[in-house]
Protein backbone atom coordinates (compact mmCIF):
# COMPACT_ATOMS: atom_id res chain seq x y z
CA UNK A 1 0.00 0.00 0.00
CA UNK A 2 1.38 3.40 -0.57
CA UNK A 3 2.59 5.37 2.33
CA UNK A 4 -0.10 8.37 2.74
CA UNK A 5 0.79 9.35 5.73
CA UNK A 6 4.33 9.73 4.71
CA UNK A 7 2.90 12.26 1.85
CA UNK A 8 0.68 14.04 3.95
CA UNK A 9 3.11 14.62 6.39
CA UNK A 10 5.77 15.94 3.50
CA UNK A 11 3.05 18.44 2.28
CA UNK A 12 1.94 19.47 6.09
CA UNK A 13 5.77 21.29 6.19
CA UNK A 14 5.03 22.86 2.75
CA UNK A 15 3.04 25.83 3.86
CA UNK A 16 5.10 25.87 7.28
CA UNK A 17 7.83 26.45 5.21
CA UNK A 18 6.26 28.39 2.73
CA UNK A 19 4.55 30.65 5.69
CA UNK A 20 7.97 31.04 7.07
CA UNK A 21 9.82 32.43 3.49
CA UNK A 22 6.46 34.46 3.28
CA UNK A 23 7.29 36.21 6.39
CA UNK A 24 10.65 36.72 5.82
CA UNK A 25 9.70 38.75 2.60
CA UNK A 26 7.41 40.23 3.67
CA UNK A 27 8.70 42.00 7.04
CA UNK A 28 12.31 42.16 6.38
CA UNK A 29 12.28 43.79 2.46
CA UNK A 30 10.07 46.40 2.75
CA UNK A 31 11.62 47.33 6.15
CA UNK A 32 14.96 47.60 3.92
CA UNK A 33 13.72 49.65 1.44
CA UNK A 34 11.71 51.97 3.28
CA UNK A 35 14.75 52.56 5.65
CA UNK A 36 17.10 53.47 2.96
CA UNK A 37 14.68 55.79 1.70
CA UNK A 38 14.48 57.48 5.02
CA UNK A 39 18.61 57.21 5.38
CA UNK A 40 18.68 58.96 2.39
CA UNK A 41 15.54 61.46 2.73
CA UNK A 42 13.48 60.25 -0.17
CA UNK A 43 10.96 59.34 2.49
CA UNK A 44 9.72 60.42 5.89
CA UNK A 45 9.53 57.81 8.87
CA UNK A 46 5.55 58.28 8.86
CA UNK A 47 5.40 57.50 5.43
CA UNK A 48 7.71 54.96 5.48
CA UNK A 49 5.75 53.31 8.24
CA UNK A 50 2.41 53.70 6.54
CA UNK A 51 4.07 52.08 3.33
CA UNK A 52 5.83 49.10 5.05
CA UNK A 53 2.28 48.01 6.97
CA UNK A 54 0.24 48.61 3.53
CA UNK A 55 2.32 46.08 1.63
CA UNK A 56 2.49 44.00 4.72
CA UNK A 57 -0.95 43.59 4.54
CA UNK A 58 -1.36 42.68 0.70
CA UNK A 59 1.17 39.89 1.05
CA UNK A 60 -0.52 38.60 4.28
CA UNK A 61 -3.68 38.66 1.40
CA UNK A 62 -2.01 37.65 -1.38
CA UNK A 63 0.00 34.34 0.45
CA UNK A 64 -2.90 33.22 2.93
CA UNK A 65 -4.65 31.36 -0.26
CA UNK A 66 -1.48 29.19 -0.95
CA UNK A 67 -1.46 28.11 2.62
CA UNK A 68 -5.13 27.67 3.14
CA UNK A 69 -5.32 25.48 0.11
CA UNK A 70 -1.87 23.40 0.80
CA UNK A 71 -4.03 22.58 4.31
CA UNK A 72 -6.60 21.40 2.09
CA UNK A 73 -4.10 19.35 0.04
CA UNK A 74 -2.89 17.93 3.50
CA UNK A 75 -6.24 16.94 4.66
CA UNK A 76 -6.86 15.72 1.35
CA UNK A 77 -3.92 13.40 2.15
CA UNK A 78 -3.94 12.41 5.34
CA UNK A 79 -7.83 10.93 4.51
CA UNK A 80 -5.80 8.80 1.95
CA UNK A 81 -3.91 7.57 4.43
CA UNK A 82 -7.00 6.76 6.43
CA UNK A 83 -8.21 4.70 3.65
CA UNK A 84 -10.90 6.69 3.36
CA UNK A 85 -12.96 8.50 0.42
CA UNK A 86 -12.21 11.77 -0.30
CA UNK A 87 -12.28 14.44 -2.81
CA UNK A 88 -9.00 16.28 -4.51
CA UNK A 89 -9.40 20.17 -3.30
CA UNK A 90 -9.36 22.97 -6.02
CA UNK A 91 -5.50 24.07 -6.58
CA UNK A 92 -6.50 25.56 -10.35
CA UNK A 93 -4.58 28.72 -9.10
CA UNK A 94 -1.59 26.97 -8.08
CA UNK A 95 0.41 25.37 -10.31
CA UNK A 96 2.46 23.62 -8.80
CA UNK A 97 0.23 22.67 -5.97
CA UNK A 98 -2.05 21.58 -7.93
CA UNK A 99 0.57 19.32 -9.89
CA UNK A 100 1.04 17.71 -6.84
CA UNK A 101 -2.39 17.48 -5.94
CA UNK A 102 -2.93 15.26 -9.37
CA UNK A 103 0.04 12.88 -8.76
CA UNK A 104 -1.62 12.54 -5.37
CA UNK A 105 -4.99 11.71 -7.06
CA UNK A 106 -3.32 9.99 -9.39
CA UNK A 107 -1.54 7.68 -6.70
CA UNK A 108 -5.22 7.39 -5.13
CA UNK A 109 -6.39 5.31 -8.31
CA UNK A 110 -3.66 3.56 -8.75
CA UNK A 111 -3.64 2.47 -5.41
CA UNK A 112 -7.68 1.84 -5.61
CA UNK A 113 -7.31 -0.25 -8.99
CA UNK A 114 -4.55 -2.73 -7.40
CA UNK A 115 -6.40 -3.28 -4.23
CA UNK A 116 -9.75 -4.17 -6.63
CA UNK A 117 -7.30 -6.29 -8.40
CA UNK A 118 -5.80 -7.36 -4.97
CA UNK A 119 -9.80 -8.12 -3.62
CA UNK A 120 -10.92 -10.13 -6.97
CA UNK A 121 -7.62 -12.14 -6.93
CA UNK A 122 -8.83 -13.17 -3.25
CA UNK A 123 -12.11 -13.86 -3.87
CA UNK A 124 -10.85 -16.14 -6.76
CA UNK A 125 -8.65 -18.12 -4.36
CA UNK A 126 -11.23 -18.61 -1.31
CA UNK A 127 -13.87 -19.79 -4.70
CA UNK A 128 -10.60 -22.39 -5.48
CA UNK A 129 -10.39 -23.36 -1.72
CA UNK A 130 -13.73 -23.67 -1.10
CA UNK A 131 -14.01 -25.97 -4.00
CA UNK A 132 -11.63 -28.74 -2.98
CA UNK A 133 -12.75 -31.50 -2.38
CA UNK A 134 -10.44 -32.06 0.46
CA UNK A 135 -10.24 -30.84 3.62
CA UNK A 136 -7.87 -27.89 3.99
CA UNK A 137 -7.17 -25.76 7.05
CA UNK A 138 -4.89 -23.02 7.39
CA UNK A 139 -2.69 -22.55 10.75
CA UNK A 140 -0.61 -19.77 12.46
CA UNK A 141 2.45 -20.66 14.59
CA UNK A 142 0.38 -21.27 17.78
CA UNK A 143 -1.64 -23.77 15.81
CA UNK A 144 -4.59 -21.67 15.67
CA UNK A 145 -6.85 -22.30 12.92
CA UNK A 146 -6.64 -19.01 10.43
CA UNK A 147 -9.00 -20.31 7.47
CA UNK A 148 -11.11 -23.27 6.55
CA UNK A 149 -12.52 -24.19 3.09
CA UNK A 150 -16.03 -25.41 2.91
CA UNK A 151 -15.23 -29.31 3.35
CA UNK A 152 -13.74 -28.68 6.66
CA UNK A 153 -16.88 -26.53 7.88
CA UNK A 154 -19.52 -29.25 6.62
CA UNK A 155 -17.05 -32.19 7.89
CA UNK A 156 -16.41 -30.72 11.38
CA UNK A 157 -19.91 -29.44 10.76
CA UNK A 158 -18.70 -25.80 12.30
CA UNK A 159 -18.71 -22.82 10.40
CA UNK A 160 -15.66 -20.42 10.04
CA UNK A 161 -13.33 -22.74 12.80
CA UNK A 162 -11.78 -20.47 15.11
CA UNK A 163 -9.72 -23.39 17.34
CA UNK A 164 -6.53 -24.61 18.09
CA UNK A 165 -5.73 -27.66 16.08
CA UNK A 166 -6.03 -30.00 18.91
CA UNK A 167 -9.48 -29.17 19.28
CA UNK A 168 -10.85 -29.64 16.16
CA UNK A 169 -8.76 -32.78 15.22
CA UNK A 170 -8.88 -34.72 18.53
CA UNK A 171 -5.53 -36.66 17.54
CA UNK A 172 -2.08 -36.25 19.61
CA UNK A 173 -0.11 -37.43 16.61
CA UNK A 174 -1.30 -34.69 14.36
CA UNK A 175 -0.82 -32.46 16.58
CA UNK A 176 2.84 -33.58 17.04
CA UNK A 177 3.41 -33.90 13.59
CA UNK A 178 2.26 -29.88 12.76
CA UNK A 179 4.59 -29.01 15.72
CA UNK A 180 7.32 -31.03 13.94
CA UNK A 181 6.77 -29.30 10.73
CA UNK A 182 6.47 -26.16 12.06
CA UNK A 183 10.22 -26.48 14.07
CA UNK A 184 11.57 -28.41 10.65
CA UNK A 185 10.36 -26.66 7.68
CA UNK A 186 10.02 -30.23 5.92
CA UNK A 187 6.43 -31.38 5.08
CA UNK A 188 5.41 -34.48 6.13
CA UNK A 189 2.63 -37.11 5.65
CA UNK A 190 0.97 -39.73 7.74
CA UNK A 191 -2.42 -42.03 7.68
CA UNK A 192 -4.53 -42.22 11.00
CA UNK A 193 -8.21 -42.99 11.59
CA UNK A 194 -11.16 -40.89 13.28
CA UNK A 195 -14.08 -41.93 15.47
CA UNK A 196 -17.08 -40.53 14.85
CA UNK A 197 -18.56 -38.13 13.66
CA UNK A 198 -16.50 -37.83 10.73
CA UNK A 199 -15.52 -41.93 11.37
CA UNK A 200 -13.12 -42.88 8.38
CA UNK A 201 -9.61 -43.74 7.67
CA UNK A 202 -7.57 -40.28 6.00
CA UNK A 203 -4.50 -39.29 4.57
CA UNK A 204 -3.33 -35.82 5.99
CA UNK A 205 -0.17 -33.84 4.74
CA UNK A 206 1.10 -31.12 6.21
CA UNK A 207 3.23 -28.39 4.78
CA UNK A 208 5.07 -25.00 5.54
CA UNK A 209 3.86 -21.98 4.46
CA UNK A 210 5.90 -20.50 1.74
CA UNK A 211 5.41 -17.38 1.83
CA UNK A 212 5.38 -14.56 4.17
CA UNK A 213 1.42 -13.93 5.36
CA UNK A 214 0.48 -10.80 7.08
CA UNK A 215 -2.99 -13.27 8.61
CA UNK A 216 -0.24 -15.04 10.19
CA UNK A 217 -0.30 -18.23 8.38
CA UNK A 218 1.87 -20.85 9.10
CA UNK A 219 1.34 -24.21 7.94
CA UNK A 220 -1.23 -25.96 5.58
CA UNK A 221 -3.03 -28.87 6.61
CA UNK A 222 -4.79 -31.07 3.88
CA UNK A 223 -6.38 -33.95 4.63
CA UNK A 224 -7.70 -36.74 2.11
CA UNK A 225 -10.49 -39.36 2.77
CA UNK A 226 -8.97 -42.40 1.77
CA UNK A 227 -11.92 -44.85 4.00
CA UNK A 228 -13.37 -45.97 -0.22
CA UNK A 229 -9.94 -46.52 -0.88
CA UNK A 230 -9.26 -48.51 1.85
CA UNK A 231 -12.54 -50.41 1.87
CA UNK A 232 -11.48 -51.08 -2.44
CA UNK A 233 -8.12 -52.39 -0.88
CA UNK A 234 -9.80 -54.60 1.77
CA UNK A 235 -12.34 -55.80 -1.29
CA UNK A 236 -9.21 -57.06 -3.37
CA UNK A 237 -7.39 -58.08 -0.80
CA UNK A 238 -10.64 -60.95 0.40
CA UNK A 239 -10.85 -61.58 -2.96
CA UNK A 240 -7.97 -62.51 -3.47
CA UNK A 241 -7.63 -64.84 -0.70
CA UNK A 242 -11.36 -66.24 -1.24
CA UNK A 243 -9.82 -67.24 -4.62
CA UNK A 244 -7.01 -68.96 -3.64
CA UNK A 245 -9.01 -70.84 -1.18
CA UNK A 246 -11.58 -72.03 -3.71
CA UNK A 247 -8.58 -72.95 -6.19
CA UNK A 248 -6.89 -74.71 -2.61
CA UNK A 249 -9.48 -76.98 -2.14
CA UNK A 250 -10.17 -78.86 -5.71
CA UNK A 251 -6.37 -78.86 -5.74
CA UNK A 252 -5.93 -80.15 -1.89
CA UNK A 253 -8.38 -82.98 -3.25
CA UNK A 254 -6.50 -83.91 -6.84
CA UNK A 255 -3.19 -84.41 -5.10
CA UNK A 256 -4.95 -86.14 -2.47
CA UNK A 257 -6.54 -88.57 -4.81
CA UNK A 258 -3.34 -88.77 -6.91
CA UNK A 259 -1.52 -89.76 -3.92
CA UNK A 260 -4.50 -92.77 -3.48
CA UNK A 261 -3.71 -93.90 -7.09
CA UNK A 262 -0.26 -94.25 -6.38
CA UNK A 263 -0.33 -96.39 -3.18
CA UNK A 264 -3.46 -98.09 -1.77
CA UNK A 265 -5.37 -97.79 -5.02
CA UNK A 266 -2.69 -98.73 -7.13
CA UNK A 267 -3.79 -102.30 -7.91
CA UNK A 268 -7.65 -101.85 -7.27
CA UNK A 269 -9.28 -101.15 -10.41
CA UNK A 270 -12.50 -100.19 -8.92
CA UNK A 271 -11.46 -97.65 -6.56
CA UNK A 272 -9.05 -96.32 -9.38
CA UNK A 273 -12.48 -95.79 -11.47
CA UNK A 274 -13.89 -93.93 -8.12
CA UNK A 275 -11.35 -91.76 -7.40
CA UNK A 276 -10.76 -90.85 -11.06
CA UNK A 277 -14.42 -89.57 -11.11
CA UNK A 278 -13.86 -87.91 -8.10
CA UNK A 279 -11.02 -86.63 -9.48
CA UNK A 280 -12.91 -85.25 -12.75
CA UNK A 281 -15.14 -83.55 -10.90
CA UNK A 282 -12.58 -81.55 -8.91
CA UNK A 283 -10.75 -80.63 -12.06
CA UNK A 284 -14.27 -79.59 -13.73
CA UNK A 285 -14.88 -77.44 -10.65
CA UNK A 286 -11.25 -76.05 -10.77
CA UNK A 287 -11.65 -75.06 -14.44
CA UNK A 288 -15.08 -73.16 -13.66
CA UNK A 289 -13.97 -71.49 -11.08
CA UNK A 290 -10.85 -70.10 -13.21
CA UNK A 291 -13.18 -70.05 -16.22
CA UNK A 292 -15.55 -67.42 -14.10
CA UNK A 293 -12.06 -65.49 -12.43
CA UNK A 294 -10.95 -64.68 -16.35
CA UNK A 295 -14.72 -63.82 -17.50
CA UNK A 296 -14.66 -61.34 -14.63
CA UNK A 297 -11.52 -60.16 -15.09
CA UNK A 298 -12.62 -59.45 -18.44
CA UNK A 299 -15.66 -57.56 -18.12
CA UNK A 300 -13.96 -55.53 -15.53
CA UNK A 301 -11.34 -54.24 -18.06
CA UNK A 302 -13.84 -53.34 -20.25
CA UNK A 303 -15.88 -51.53 -17.91
CA UNK A 304 -14.64 -47.66 -18.96
CA UNK A 305 -15.88 -48.86 -22.84
CA UNK A 306 -19.54 -48.87 -23.61
CA UNK A 307 -21.13 -51.64 -26.28
CA UNK A 308 -22.01 -50.60 -29.52
CA UNK A 309 -23.09 -53.68 -30.58
CA UNK A 310 -27.35 -53.91 -31.69
CA UNK A 311 -28.80 -57.13 -29.73
CA UNK A 312 -32.08 -58.34 -30.54
CA UNK A 313 -33.03 -59.47 -26.94
CA UNK A 314 -35.93 -61.91 -27.89
CA UNK A 315 -33.31 -63.99 -30.26
CA UNK A 316 -30.80 -63.61 -27.87
CA UNK A 317 -32.53 -64.83 -25.00
CA UNK A 318 -34.38 -68.06 -27.47
CA UNK A 319 -30.65 -69.12 -28.30
CA UNK A 320 -29.44 -69.09 -24.65
CA UNK A 321 -32.25 -71.13 -23.43
CA UNK A 322 -31.47 -73.94 -26.30
CA UNK A 323 -28.28 -74.19 -24.78
CA UNK A 324 -29.19 -74.49 -21.27
CA UNK A 325 -32.39 -76.67 -22.10
CA UNK A 326 -30.50 -79.74 -21.65
CA UNK A 327 -29.62 -78.90 -17.88
CA UNK A 328 -33.42 -78.62 -17.11
CA UNK A 329 -34.65 -82.12 -18.90
CA UNK A 330 -31.48 -83.30 -16.37
CA UNK A 331 -34.35 -82.16 -13.29
CA UNK A 332 -37.52 -82.68 -15.31
CA UNK A 333 -37.73 -79.09 -15.23
CA UNK A 334 -39.56 -76.91 -17.81
CA UNK A 335 -38.57 -73.74 -18.84
CA UNK A 336 -41.22 -71.41 -20.07
CA UNK A 337 -40.46 -68.54 -22.32
CA UNK A 338 -42.81 -65.53 -22.28
CA UNK A 339 -42.55 -62.72 -24.87
CA UNK A 340 -43.88 -59.44 -24.82
CA UNK A 341 -45.14 -57.34 -27.84
CA UNK A 342 -42.68 -54.99 -29.57
CA UNK A 343 -39.35 -55.92 -27.70
CA UNK A 344 -36.79 -53.19 -29.62
CA UNK A 345 -33.30 -54.00 -30.28
CA UNK A 346 -30.57 -52.53 -27.57
CA UNK A 347 -27.03 -51.53 -28.06
CA UNK A 348 -25.37 -54.10 -25.50
CA UNK A 349 -22.90 -56.54 -25.80
CA UNK A 350 -24.70 -59.95 -27.18
CA UNK A 351 -22.27 -62.04 -25.61
CA UNK A 352 -22.04 -60.45 -22.69
CA UNK A 353 -25.92 -60.24 -21.93
CA UNK A 354 -26.17 -64.17 -22.78
CA UNK A 355 -24.15 -64.54 -20.25
CA UNK A 356 -26.43 -62.89 -17.55
CA UNK A 357 -29.36 -64.58 -18.55
CA UNK A 358 -27.36 -67.83 -19.06
CA UNK A 359 -26.28 -67.43 -15.23
CA UNK A 360 -29.88 -66.78 -13.93
CA UNK A 361 -31.06 -69.75 -15.78
CA UNK A 362 -28.95 -71.76 -14.19
CA UNK A 363 -29.35 -71.04 -10.88
CA UNK A 364 -33.00 -71.23 -11.48
CA UNK A 365 -32.59 -75.09 -12.41
CA UNK A 366 -29.35 -75.58 -9.61
CA UNK A 367 -31.90 -73.77 -6.77
CA UNK A 368 -35.16 -74.16 -8.36
CA UNK A 369 -37.55 -77.28 -7.20
CA UNK A 370 -36.98 -80.65 -9.15
CA UNK A 371 -39.62 -81.14 -11.52
CA UNK A 372 -41.11 -77.66 -11.32
CA UNK A 373 -41.28 -74.82 -13.75
CA UNK A 374 -38.97 -72.06 -14.76
CA UNK A 375 -40.56 -69.09 -16.49
CA UNK A 376 -38.31 -66.61 -18.70
CA UNK A 377 -39.91 -63.29 -19.39
CA UNK A 378 -38.87 -60.50 -21.54
CA UNK A 379 -40.99 -57.62 -21.78
CA UNK A 380 -40.36 -53.74 -22.74
CA UNK A 381 -41.82 -50.73 -21.36
CA UNK A 382 -41.55 -47.96 -18.83
CA UNK A 383 -39.71 -48.18 -16.14
CA UNK A 384 -41.92 -47.98 -12.85
CA UNK A 385 -39.86 -49.49 -10.12
CA UNK A 386 -39.36 -46.64 -7.49
CA UNK A 387 -36.40 -47.72 -5.32
CA UNK A 388 -34.23 -47.55 -7.95
CA UNK A 389 -32.05 -44.63 -9.09
CA UNK A 390 -30.51 -46.10 -12.24
CA UNK A 391 -33.64 -45.10 -14.20
CA UNK A 392 -34.91 -41.69 -15.20
CA UNK A 393 -39.01 -42.65 -14.24
CA UNK A 394 -40.90 -43.93 -16.97
CA UNK A 395 -37.89 -44.29 -19.34
CA UNK A 396 -37.78 -46.91 -21.65
CA UNK A 397 -36.30 -50.47 -20.62
CA UNK A 398 -36.32 -54.19 -21.66
CA UNK A 399 -36.74 -57.10 -18.63
CA UNK A 400 -35.48 -60.15 -18.47
CA UNK A 401 -36.87 -61.86 -15.34
CA UNK A 402 -35.73 -65.67 -14.39
CA UNK A 403 -38.54 -66.71 -12.29
CA UNK A 404 -38.31 -70.42 -10.32
CA UNK A 405 -40.13 -72.21 -7.69
CA UNK A 406 -37.29 -73.25 -5.75
CA UNK A 407 -37.06 -72.61 -1.63
CA UNK A 408 -36.49 -68.90 -1.55
CA UNK A 409 -33.40 -66.65 -0.26
CA UNK A 410 -34.57 -64.98 3.09
CA UNK A 411 -34.27 -61.12 2.93
CA UNK A 412 -30.95 -60.53 4.96
CA UNK A 413 -29.27 -62.53 1.92
CA UNK A 414 -30.47 -60.90 -0.90
CA UNK A 415 -28.10 -57.68 -0.49
CA UNK A 416 -25.01 -59.59 -0.56
CA UNK A 417 -26.08 -61.81 -3.65
CA UNK A 418 -23.75 -60.33 -5.80
CA UNK A 419 -21.13 -60.26 -3.73
CA UNK A 420 -18.13 -62.28 -4.95
CA UNK A 421 -17.90 -65.85 -3.55
CA UNK A 422 -21.06 -65.01 -1.38
CA UNK A 423 -23.07 -68.03 -0.93
CA UNK A 424 -26.07 -68.46 0.75
CA UNK A 425 -25.66 -72.27 1.59
CA UNK A 426 -22.24 -72.82 0.78
CA UNK A 427 -22.11 -76.37 1.20
CA UNK A 428 -24.95 -76.93 -1.05
CA UNK A 429 -23.72 -74.28 -3.43
CA UNK A 430 -20.49 -76.11 -3.81
CA UNK A 431 -22.67 -80.19 -4.13
CA UNK A 432 -23.91 -78.56 -7.25
CA UNK A 433 -20.90 -76.90 -8.81
CA UNK A 434 -21.34 -73.35 -7.88
CA UNK A 435 -18.12 -70.56 -8.12
CA UNK A 436 -19.97 -68.00 -6.33
CA UNK A 437 -18.99 -65.52 -9.07
CA UNK A 438 -22.20 -65.71 -11.34
CA UNK A 439 -24.24 -63.20 -9.79
CA UNK A 440 -21.00 -60.55 -9.82
CA UNK A 441 -20.55 -61.58 -13.03
CA UNK A 442 -24.30 -60.73 -13.89
CA UNK A 443 -23.57 -57.30 -11.70
CA UNK A 444 -20.49 -56.26 -13.66
CA UNK A 445 -22.30 -56.58 -16.91
CA UNK A 446 -25.50 -54.46 -15.91
CA UNK A 447 -22.75 -52.41 -14.73
CA UNK A 448 -21.31 -51.75 -18.14
CA UNK A 449 -24.67 -51.67 -20.17
CA UNK A 450 -26.09 -49.18 -17.59
CA UNK A 451 -28.48 -51.50 -16.26
CA UNK A 452 -29.13 -53.03 -12.51
CA UNK A 453 -30.87 -55.95 -11.06
CA UNK A 454 -33.87 -56.73 -8.80
CA UNK A 455 -34.20 -59.96 -6.60
CA UNK A 456 -37.72 -60.55 -5.11
CA UNK A 457 -37.78 -63.53 -2.85
CA UNK A 458 -39.90 -65.01 -0.44
CA UNK A 459 -39.06 -68.46 1.27
CA UNK A 460 -40.65 -71.63 0.24
CA UNK A 461 -42.27 -70.05 -2.69
CA UNK A 462 -39.39 -69.35 -4.55
CA UNK A 463 -37.20 -66.12 -6.21
CA UNK A 464 -37.53 -63.51 -9.32
CA UNK A 465 -34.38 -62.30 -10.51
CA UNK A 466 -35.17 -59.18 -13.21
CA UNK A 467 -32.46 -57.51 -15.02
CA UNK A 468 -33.79 -54.18 -16.88
CA UNK A 469 -31.86 -52.70 -19.80
CA UNK A 470 -32.05 -49.03 -20.95
CA UNK A 471 -32.97 -49.16 -24.85
CA UNK A 472 -31.24 -45.73 -25.52
CA UNK A 473 -27.96 -46.22 -23.82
Amino acid sequence: MPNFKEVANNVRQVPIKMLLKGTTIIVLAPFMILTIFTLYGKLDVFDALLAASAIFIISVIFVRPYIANLSSLTNYVEQLALDKKAQPPDLSFLNNVEELSQAVERLQKSWENRKSQLEGYLGESKLLIDSLPNILILLDKKLNVVQTNNTAQSTFRKNGIQATLDYIIKNSEIYATAKDVLNSGEGKSLEFSLPDPIAGDYMIRIEKFPVFSPRGIALILVMHDITELKRTEQTFADFVANASHEIRTPLTSLIGFIETLKTSAKNDKKAREKFLGLMEEQADRMAKLVKDLLSLSQIERKMTTRPTEKVNIRNMVKETVKQILWHAEEKDMNIKQKFGKNIPDIIGDTDELSVVTYNLIINAIKYGKEGGDIEVSVQAGPYTNPDNNIFKKNEAVVSIAVTDQGEGISAEHLPRLTERFYRVDKARSRKIGGTGLGLSIVKHILDRHQGTMTIESEVGKGSTFTVWLPVNN
